[in-house]
């Protein structure tokens, strides 16, 4: 069964609506956040503060890009906990982190197999 949003359309029924109400909030009230990746911090802990631009769900990806430039790449039937402070990304078959350099815009890539990955609060 699919879900209907107005602002990100029909989307597979992977996310609780709860995830996707929250993940909508970030992206469209620019609500900033901490990215912890399942080796540990992209960047210094709780210096960085990251901006959802673009949220795409299809049957068996779910596609997150941040600041214009960082992609998170979910592969498969994802588990979702939204912790109020933080959400909590995990169960993936393969997480695929695909960014460019700050200030210097180099291509970098790194593939997961297991972890989970945390948008923390600001």
């Amino acid at each position: 069964m699919a879900l209907t949003s107005p602002i990100l359309g029909t989307l597979c029924a992977k996310l609780s609506l709860e995830v996707i109400v929250k993940i909508e909030e970030y992206k469209n009230n620019k609500k900033s956040f901490h990215l912890k990746l399942p080796d540990g911090w992209f960047g210094r802990p709780y210096d960085n503060w990251h901006k959802l631009t673009e949220f795409i769900q299809r049957p068996n990806k779910t596609i997150l890009e941040i600041d214009e430039q960082l992609y998170l790449i979910f592969t498969g039937e994802i588990k979702e906990q939204d912790h109020g402070d933080k959400i909590v990304i995990s169960n993936f078959i393969k997480l695929v982190f695909d960014w460019q350099g700050y200030g210097d815009m180099n291509p970098n890539c790194k593939i997961y197999r297991e972890g989970f990955v945390e948008m923390i609060n600001v």
